[in-house]
């Protein structure tokens, strides 16, 4: 018998379906981002949508690729917060976006904050400014390393835990001890 996709196209409805908090599975502004790729790109065919997220991803087998095909009844089930979204599934998207999963985190990220009235504004202000510092930091590095330096590169010392420890630092859970370290934002 074959499989329930392949028997007839998998289509969703216009609108998503929103869950309470306490019954999600994974966050609103994912599955809002999976219904509105397939909504806009696709005409609402899962079907379609699954089996391009599939072709865009690399080939089984090479280091750090999950084995799996991204079936459409795996992005119908994720759209209608039936199944966990895993990792694997995010790469799949960005894959077929040819950017980095970092770009769709952040992305989606942003998209949530700005949907939360001024408060959100302030977080999302917030969250570019540490992405913009910590990428010219890297960037610096990067610059240095190409001109000969490579010791930042063979220390690690670009990617340490201390550079993101000193980033955490940027969303302090006391907004007067941010102004306080970082007067300046």
């Amino acid at each position: 018998m074959a499989p329930r996709e392949e028997m007839r196209a998998r289509r969703i409805g216009s609108a998503l379906k929103r869950r309470p908090p306490a019954e999600r599975l994974n966050p609103e502004v994912i599955r809002a981002f999976l219904h509105e790729l397939v909504t806009i790109r696709f005409g609402r065919d899962v079907t379609a949508a699954a089996q391009a997220i599939d072709a865009a991803r690399p080939k089984p087998g090479r280091k750090g690729h999950y084995r799996s095909d991204f079936r459409a009844e795996t992005l119908y089930d994720l759209i209608q917060d039936r199944a966990r979204i895993k990792y694997y599934h995010l790469e799949a998207v960005s894959h077929f976006y040819n950017m980095p999963v970092s770009v769709l985190l952040l992305f989606t990220r942003l998209r949530s904050e700005l949907e939360d009235s001024r408060e959100g504004l302030a977080k999302a202000r917030d969250i570019i400014r540490a992405t913009r510092r910590f990428l010219d930091r890297v960037e610096d590095a990067v610059a240095s390393a190409e001109k000969g330096d490579l010791s930042t590169l063979r220390s690690n010392s670009i990617l340490s835990f201390d550079l993101f420890e000193q980033l955490a630092i940027l969303f302090p859970k006391d907004v007067t001890e941010q102004q306080r370290v970082f007067p300046f934002l």
